[in-house]
């Protein structure tokens, strides 16, 4: 009984493996096989291999630190962009 119940575990299994791995025509006349296209987007696990392959290019390059502006430079700025419009209204008139 017990050697019936592990023969068709072995059945069952090998059925899986097939049913898994999906039934591949065979060749007919030496022609090669020829497996269907997938459509749509790939799986997950072939973008990660791909991706994993190529270098990082962020790591390469160092991060830009951010360039902060002072209240006092604002200011400036300010002045500066109200002066060059002033000056053009001058000129304009």
């Amino acid at each position: 009984m017990i050697t019936e119940i592990d023969a068709e575990i072995v059945r069952l299994q090998q059925v899986r493996t097939i049913l898994s791995e999906g039934a591949l025509p065979t060749p007919v006349s030496g022609l090669p096989a020829v497996t269907p296209k997938r459509r749509g987007r790939p799986p997950l696990a072939a973008t990660v291999v791909k991706t994993a392959a190529k270098p990082e290019k962020a790591a390469a390059e160092p991060v830009k630190k951010k360039r902060n502006l002072s209240p006092e430079g604002r200011a400036r700025l300010v002045a500066a962009t109200k002066a060059r419009w002033a000056k053009q209204k001058t000129a304009a008139e």
